[in-house]
């Protein structure tokens, strides 16, 4: 049967979706041009349809694929693709280096496109490794302070630039401790600069549950966003069992800040169709995929060759975009010297087709319910 489906699968990957997407009529530099608290909201896409665009926090303290391309190629193919915001990761020791030229080109790339955000990520403090609290080793809440105040400094009048993923993943279980750490980093970045970002702050295990982070008592909540975290193997028990516990309750104030899945691994397709049912049904729409490529637990939208698009991931994350009621109507996207075509287990090539939904539907209709 599991190889049945498989087949099925495999002949129905040459019809794919290109969706058109949808941007908030307000532009982020008009919002920051203007001091007005309301307008500051809508510096956020009413859609977020994120990206993560990792390597500066590695010890390679570059861009993934930037052996292929430079970054502002992937910077052009996300935006044809219907992406509009990007969040940054990078460590502690990289700003302390001060070395900034990378991201001052990611800057100079991503201006032409004014609808298309920029959330900073202090995704580990040290390079080489992930972390587990923002204090590691011998580096204090201060210095993790600093970091924060030098890098924001940089970049603040960039009117793309507006929110702050404070800390990546606290691996801790201790609610308590992790709610303090938050409210003492955000309210020293909010006096540094008053009413100018939106905060996203992530939960405890690994940023997999925020059930317990709570910085509704801070004055500029309104300004908060709680991060979220999931993927196949993050899941405890029922996976939807799990997301209720974990984030369900959050609702709108929720960004799922990482989430991704390898699609030739039949297990976790079905795992990425019932997150994304999960989180329609629940009206959650603001999310970043991991990653653009060359990721050990989830690949990328891109194949390591960092040239071909992964057509049928990208035809599930749009699934996320698209709002109840919203016409399917699609259209082609002719992609900046990206590869239009798929490879099959047999490296044959194969030509893509934008079908709306057939994939979709497929994949659905095998998937049992839980």
């Amino acid at each position: 049967m599991k190889s049945l489906r498989n087949i099925w699968r495999t002949g129905m990957i040459m019809m794919m979706l290109v969706s058109s997407s949808l941007f908030s009529t307000t532009t982020t530099a008009d919002a920051v041009k203007t001091g007005n608290k309301q307008q500051q909201q809508q510096l956020l896409p009413s859609i977020i349809k994120g990206m993560n665009l990792y390597g500066l926090e590695t010890p390679s303290k570059d861009f993934v694929c930037a052996w292929k391309h430079p970054v502002s190629y992937y910077i052009d193919n996300l935006h044809d693709l219907g992406f509009n915001s990007i969040r940054l990761p990078f460590s502690l020791e990289w700003v302390r280096e001060g070395n900034f030229y990378k991201m001052d080109e990611f800057f100079n790339a991503i201006e032409k496109y004014p609808d298309m955000t920029v959330l900073l990520d202090m995704h580990r403090i040290f390079s080489s490794h992930q972390g587990p609290v923002p204090t590691e080793d011998w580096v204090s809440i201060d210095m993790f302070v600093d970091g924060w105040v030098k890098i924001a400094s940089r970049y603040k009048d960039h009117p793309q630039l507006v929110a702050l993923d404070i800390f990546n993943e606290y691996q801790g279980t201790d609610a308590n401790y992790w709610n303090g750490v938050l409210h003492n980093v955000v309210s020293q970045l909010e006096s540094v600069f008053p009413n100018r970002f939106v905060y996203f702050v992530g939960g405890i295990r690994w940023g997999g549950d925020i059930h317990d982070i709570n910085l509704e008592d801070l004055p500029f909540r309104d300004r908060i966003r709680y991060t979220i975290h999931k993927y196949v193997f993050s899941s405890s028990g029922t996976f939807e069992q799990d997301w209720d516990y974990s984030f369900g309750s959050f609702k709108d104030r929720v960004v799922v800040g990482e989430w991704g899945f390898k699609n030739q691994i039949w297990e976790q397709l079905q795992w990425a169709d019932r997150f994304i049912r999960y989180l329609k049904n629940q009206g959650v729409v603001n999310t970043y995929f991991w990653t653009i490529a060359h990721s050990g637990d989830t690949d990328g939208l891109w194949y390591d060759d960092c040239e071909t698009i992964n057509w049928e991931k990208l035809s599930m994350i749009k699934k996320l975009w698209q709002q109840d009621g919203q016409n399917n109507q699609e259209k082609d996207v002719s992609l900046r010297g990206s590869s239009t075509n798929r490879h099959n287990d047999k490296n044959e090539t194969m030509i893509i087709n934008p079908y709306l939904d057939l994939l979709h539907t497929i994949i659905t209709s095998s998937v049992p319910s839980s």
